[in-house]
């Protein structure tokens, strides 16, 4: 289901099955991975993950929106894309009404709302 941002609940056999949505535009290893810089790099990064929270904040203002970043140790753990991260999380902050969750938080938080 990788259409949305939003979380999807699934009726299994017996109980319920939370999808957190992916995406590879969000995803370091798609512009950190090899070959390296080739597919943009830090800045690229960057770029897309700041026109991401864009559209999701302009989006935001009729309803929950969620952005997933899926960060590994190997790529963004490196010192120029942590650096970029970095900079990501510092422009964030200066929003008061953006909320950093980990996943399962999102999925209490949908298992919630589908019960309400």
């Amino acid at each position: 289901m990788l259409n949305d941002d939003f979380a999807c609940l699934f009726d299994c056999a017996g109980d319920q099955l939370i999808e957190i949505p992916f995406t590879t535009s969000t995803a370091d290893k798609t512009f950190i991975g090899y070959p390296y810089p080739m597919k943009g790099g830090p800045d690229g990064l960057l770029d897309v993950w700041d026109c991401e929270f864009e559209a999701l904040y302009r989006e935001g203002e009729s309803g929950a929106r969620f952005m997933i970043l899926s960060i590994q140790t190997w790529a963004t753990g490196r010192p120029a894309p942590l650096r970029t991260l970095q900079q990501f999380i510092e422009r964030l902050k200066q929003y008061n009404d953006v909320r950093f969750a980990r996943c399962s938080e999102i999925a209490a938080w949908c298992d919630d709302a589908a019960k309400n």
